[in-house]
Parts: structure tokens; C-alpha cells; sequence
């Protein structure tokens, strides 16, 4: 008898060949969404970065120079800029002071990546590293080991006009988890490659003060 009916069910459908279109529609269009939306829970729940990526521009003004650099960085990832301070982080987590008050903790693979400026730094001490070209700017190139550079860390070097730039990556929280370093890895290196430093302006130095009195300072009269 359930032989009977089963066939009988599948001799109806197949008589009615649209009845196989729309199943077939709804059983492909369900795996379809289902498939990337869960991919992209995951990624949220991470802490990972969208597909989409956004133009981010910063200019330093110095005494006598302004200095202009510009990155792409994913969407939903938190710009920290300190212009008074000659720097820009970028973070896939809202900034925190202590890890404890992070609502639900920092995600898996916190990444961070650091754009600074260096005016006190020597220019003419000689930078170490690895030779590296970005964009037609030469580098010097450090990666990080030992506790402090967390899972990976990753220290770019050059001169800009006499003032040295660093650039600075460090992943920590992966776990073990390669195929996560992997992908918070190659999403720093993608925004160290977009990276691109424009021409330096030179802009008009102050005054000079002028000279002290010969015989000190003169008294009121």
C-alpha cells in the first residue's frame, strides 16, 4: 500500500512538469541564501571585515611640511585619528582601555593596524628590516615575535622628508587558528598595499624670533 501511494505521488508530480520547476526553485534558491547569510554571521560574529572597503584620507601638518597619507580599510572597522599626534589606528573592535570592560569580550583575531609619524625620530640613523616596495616608497620591514607581538606583528619603516614613518600591524586572540590568521593577516597587508603617501607641500615657517638685546634684557622704565 505505501509502495502503491509513493508512486502514485511520483507519477503526479512528474505529470505536472511546473510542480519540479518551482520545487527545484525553492530547494536551490533556499541553499543559495542560506549558504553566504551563515558565512556572513560567522564573519560578523568574528569580529571579520565585509567586502566592502572605504577610502580613508589624513594630513599631518608639521612646522615647515604637510604630509598627506591615504588607505582603503574594511567597513564596520573603527578609525582612531590623532592628528596632534601624528598618527591614525585602525581596529576591527571599538576602542577599549581594558580588555574586561568590552561588552561580550574583543572578538577572535583582533586586528589592529597604526599609521605614525615620527618627528623626533633621527632620519639619518639607518633604519633595519627587510628591503620592501609599496607603491613606489621604499621600505624597511620587521616582523615581531615573542609575547609582545602577540600572533603576528609586522613593522614598516621609511623617511618622508626627513621625517621617519611606521607603520605598525598585530593580530593577537586567533587561538591557534590558522585559517583566521591567515585572513586578519592578508586583510593588513591589503591595507598596507593600498597605502600611498602624497608629495610633501612645503608650507611658510613662522618668523624667527628676534634677536636678544646685546647688554640682556632691557629694564622698564
Amino acid at each position: 500500500m505505501w509502495k502503491r501511494n509513493v508512486t502514485s505521488h511520483f507519477h503526479s508530480l512528474f505529470a505536472h512538469p511546473q510542480r519540479i520547476i518551482i520545487v527545484l526553485m525553492l530547494v536551490l534558491g533556499t541553499t543559495g541564501f542560506a549558504i553566504p547569510w551563515s558565512r556572513h554571521q560567522t564573519a560578523v560574529a568574528a569580529g571579520l571585515p565585509s567586502e566592502v572597503w572605504v577610502n580613508y584620507s589624513q594630513t599631518f601638518i608639521f612646522k615647515d611640511k604637510q604630509i598627506t597619507i591615504s588607505f582603503q580599510y574594511p567597513n564596520g572597522w573603527e578609525v582612531i585619528a590623532h592628528p596632534d599626534s601624528y598618527m591614525v589606528h585602525v581596529q576591527n573592535v571599538a576602542p577599549f582601555d581594558n580588555v574586561a570592560t568590552v561588552p561580550g569580550g574583543i572578538p577572535n583575531g583582533f586586528a589592529k593596524i597604526s599609521f605614525m609619524f615620527d618627528p623626533k625620530a633621527n632620519p639619518a640613523a639607518s633604519l633595519s628590516g627587510e628591503d620592501v616596495s609599496i607603491n613606489g616608497t621604499e621600505w624597511k620591514q620587521t616582523l615581531g615575535t615573542g609575547e609582545g607581538a602577540g600572533d603576528r606583528s609586522v613593522t614598516l619603516e621609511t623617511v618622508q622628508d626627513g621625517v621617519v614613518f611606521r607603520v605598525y600591524t598585530y593580530i593577537v586572540g586567533t587561538g591557534g587558528d590558522k585559517a583566521l590568521l591567515d585572513h586578519q593577516a592578508a586583510t593588513l597587508d591589503k591595507m598596507v598595499a593600498s597605502l600611498t603617501v602624497d608629495s610633501v607641500i612645503p608650507l611658510d615657517r613662522p618668523p624667527d624670533a628676534p634677536p636678544a638685546p646685546v647688554n640682556g634684557k632691557p629694564k622698564t622704565p
